[in-house]
């Protein structure tokens, strides 16, 4: 039975020694994962935030107002270059 039981122990021990180096790189892992996550955050606060569904540098929407003027202005002008040809 002692046979067994330090046989049982070796064994352990064997896999401790086996599993310390993959509990390491764990450790390691995870202190990496802070410092990023860290360093994400910090970015996050320094950036400003844009309206919400807009893209920066997106152009600004025109009013219908303002499209109703530009098609008109190009409807005169296309009319003005149609007299002209005649």
């Amino acid at each position: 039975m002692s046979k067994k039981v330090a046989s049982n122990d070796k064994l352990l021990e064997t896999i401790n020694n086996r599993m310390y180096p993959f509990a390491n790189a764990i450790k390691n892992q995870h202190s990496f994962n802070k410092m990023v996550e860290s360093q994400i955050s910090q970015l996050l606060t320094s950036v400003p935030t844009a309206d919400k569904g807009k893209i920066p540098g997106q152009p600004e929407e025109l009013e219908t107002a303002n499209l109703v003027d530009i098609q008109c202005r190009m409807l005169l002008q296309r009319s003005a270059v149609k007299g002209m040809e005649r």
